[in-house]
């Protein structure tokens, strides 16, 4: 069984509709960072907070901490469990970039001076915003100087129309374009009781070896349940969908830890309104029913693979009726078009061999909304065991190529850069008697302003680092 006391709370609070606004600070170590993460023991967050808890506990803003390569490094860990992270980790996010966003150049022209340069990202929610600063302020004063501030970024879930817009079972759920956000997350062994939609829509082994011959031909088609995701997906330490450890440090430092991948998106918000209404009226189609077919989600989360021709409140008001379904009773993206951003980040059944292909690559993740003065965003927080299978796979290989989709190099058209100095257009509707594709906006409608990859220890790893 999973120790859930051991894991650090944002990992189990991902969804995070407790805490409605954060702020992330990176910081730079100049000291002591063992003793500070001793002082700082007591405040963070670990396991989830059992219900019945008086007002004051369970408001109390949820605080976690977590380190860059170089911070573990700033931290004296000894080179042989340096060196027992795996080389995705131990390069960062800078350095990987040329590959998971297609750009060489990205990296060095559109990324803010605070990513690259950290050891450690200081993550606090709370119910209010005041709260905020008074817990992070504190925080700092008790390092005494041995981190330094070098950015920070404030965020703020989205509620929506005074409780009346409940999508995907939350009323904080909704993005900067507008549409649902957070509907799905994994259902991870050991801490989700029921799989249905968020687990693995997996085969069901047969004792019968005709029958599994048949099955393997494509002959006989299999049974297939949902079922929940191994531990070892997403935490160091336990067992993974192919049988094996995820590759980390081993104990103390490792077991019961996580890697997180923390992104900043600039989004487009006028540019993604304008095209889509110009491109709506030029094909004939309703406005919202384009943006739900490259989203694959109407606004309100209703999946087009459950309801194509319109949003559905029963549906979307439901976490589990939102996720239940797959697309193997839709190969050829007819309710679904086989581009659509969700259909590329989480395939589910979608790409050939089912569940078993895409069961390696799920991640638990979570998108903070930010208002910049006329900017606005996403921080798109991940977290697994492998950001290698995880976020770096879902990037390279589902949204900025298409080939594992049968879509050859198309990338994903939400999160598409330029490529040989072009954007590229998307088929919208697959019907062969009415083939419609959406011209390439005319500027991306997001663009990264900065990743950081992060390790996050476990108490116990805490505790060990900080000699409590």
């Amino acid at each position: 069984m999973i120790e859930l006391g051991e894991v650090q709370g944002n990992v189990l609070h991902a969804y995070g509709t407790d805490f409605p606004v954060a702020r992330y600070v990176h910081l730079r170590v100049e000291g002591d960072a063992r003793a500070v993460l001793a002082h700082w023991m007591p405040q963070i967050s670990f396991g989830r907070r059992p219900k019945g808890l008086p007002a004051a506990e369970k408001l109390r803003p949820h605080v976690n901490v977590a380190f860059t390569y170089a911070g573990v490094e700033a931290l004296d860990v000894d080179r042989s469990l340096l060196h027992a992270f795996p080389e995705d980790f131990r390069q960062g996010a800078r350095a990987r970039s040329r590959d998971v966003d297609g750009d060489p150049d990205a990296a060095e022209r559109d990324w803010e001076e605070n990513f690259g340069g950290g050891h450690v990202l200081l993550i606090v929610h709370a119910h209010e915003e005041a709260e905020l600063g008074d817990v992070v302020e504190e925080l700092l004063a008790e390092s005494g100087g041995a981190l330094v501030r070098i950015g920070e970024q404030d965020t703020a879930l989205i509620q929506r129309k005074e409780g009346q817009d409940e999508s995907c079972g939350t009323l904080y759920s909704r993005e900067p374009f507008g549409f649902a956000d957070g509907c799905s997350q994994p259902s991870v062994a050991h801490i989700d009781d029921d799989p249905t939609g968020d687990g693995l829509h997996a085969r069901v082994p047969t004792r019968s070896k005709g029958r599994q011959f048949l099955e393997d031909l494509g002959v006989r088609r299999g049974r297939r349940e949902w079922r929940q995701i191994r531990a070892g997906e997403f935490l160091l330490g336990y067992v993974s969908e192919d049988g094996r450890h995820p590759e980390g440090p081993p104990a103390p430092l490792g077991p019961n830890g996580t890697f997180m991948v923390y992104r900043k998106i600039e989004q487009n918000v006028k540019g993604f309104n304008e095209h889509m209404d110009a491109e709506a009226d030029r094909l004939g189609m309703r406005r919202e029913e384009l943006r739900a077919r490259v989203l694959g989600r109407w606004r309100d989360g209703t999946p087009l693979s459950l309801s194509p021709d319109k949003p559905d409140p029963a549906i979307a008001i439901s976490r589990e009726r939102a996720n239940h379904f797959d697309y193997s009773d839709d190969p050829d993206g007819r309710k679904c078009p086989l581009g659509a951003h969700v259909r590329r980040t989480n395939p589910r059944n979608g790409l050939p061999g089912g569940a078993e292909v895409t069961m390696r690559h799920r991640i638990i993740r979570r998108g903070m909304p930010y208002h910049e003065g006329d900017k606005r965003g996403l921080l798109f927080i991940a977290y697994s065991a492998s950001i290698k299978q995880g976020f770096e796979t879902i990037q390279r290989l589902w949204c900025l190529d298409g080939a594992a989709l049968g879509l050859g190099s198309e990338p994903d058209y939400l999160l598409q850069q330029r490529r040989d100095g072009k954007l590229s257009d998307m088929v919208v509707n697959h019907d062969p008697d009415n083939l419609q594709r959406i011209r390439p906006p005319r500027e991306p409608f997001v663009t990264v302003r900065g990743c950081e990859y992060l390790f996050l220890p476990s108490r116990r790893a805490c505790a060990w680092l900080s000699g409590r």
